[in-house]
């Protein structure tokens, strides 16, 4: 499939700060907001997901899935799997789907790419090592120890302004796996 440019997307996306990320930079993506946590199941979130891309009658160019893998036993790939086949058995083509389950939160994902945390933070010797731990915990201290208090919808949405997904996916399964599966040009990504 070639690249393509402002396709029309659906985004089934978790959490006030990916949803605001979305919304001020990718106008042209539809939000389809999704309930996560840990008491949710991944058949109760497939559920959810399917009920919600059959009322859409969606037949656009992809469908994106963001969302937290939170504590689940299910590893991140095999969210993805799921949710894959779900939206497949819905009708829409495999290979125009894309999920990124962050391992264990988006603040992970921040968290992974090295280059921007080193400058932001000015840590030159930063590594990433918090794949499955409590990215949130951690990126709050970071900006406590700069004298700012962390939130998600301030601080987090302006550091995922800032990330570039291709940086992170050498650290990072659940981004890998999410751009390995979705062709598109855009700033954000390299």
């Amino acid at each position: 499939m070639q690249p393509t440019q402002f396709p029309n997307i659906l985004a089934f996306v978790e959490g006030s700060m990916e949803h605001l990320f979305v919304n001020k930079n990718f106008k042209y993506v539809r939000i389809v907001p999704v309930k996560n946590g840990s008491g949710w199941t991944v058949e109760a979130l497939c559920r959810q997901v399917d009920t919600f891309f059959r009322a859409r009658n969606f037949h656009g160019d992809f469908v994106v899935v963001w969302l937290d893998k939170e504590k689940r036993t299910e590893s991140s790939r095999e969210i993805a799997f799921a949710l894959i086949n779900t939206l497949v058995s819905a009708g829409f083509p495999a290979e125009r789907i894309a999920v990124m389950a962050c391992d264990r939160m988006t603040e992970n994902v921040i968290l992974a790419d090295e280059d921007f945390i080193r400058e932001e933070f000015g840590d030159l010797d930063y590594r990433y090592t918090s794949e499955g731990r409590g990215g949130k915990h951690i990126l709050a201290q970071m900006f406590k120890n700069k004298g700012i208090d962390y939130r998600e919808t301030v601080q987090g949405v302006a550091c995922l302004k800032k990330i570039r997904l291709d940086r992170c996916r050498a650290n990072s399964p659940s981004v890998e796996a999410f751009r390995s599966r979705i062709p598109i040009d855009c700033w954000w990504f390299s």
